[in-house]
């Protein structure tokens, strides 16, 4: 009985460990850039996971976008 107790610990403590982190975008308008392309924000879910941009290798066009922080590239 102890050790299924420590067990599920265990399990728990490293399920809620291995959520999606997602970066840090302060500016609205830089976010709203990478949220729309598809090649970056591949499971739509309105953040961009540190997955998700690591995976990128591409070029992020941000002119004419004003933005003003890119904080998160």
């Amino acid at each position: 009985m102890k050790d299924i107790l420590l067990f599920s610990l265990f399990v728990a403590f490293f399920a809620t460990n291995l959520s999606a982190q997602n970066v840090n975008i302060p500016d609205a308008n830089f976010k709203k850039v990478l949220l729309e392309n598809t090649l970056i924000n591949t499971n739509n879910d309105g953040e961009i996971q540190v997955s998700e941009a690591a995976t990128y290798s591409g070029i992020v066009d941000v002119a004419s976008n004003q933005i003003k922080d890119l904080t998160g590239i």
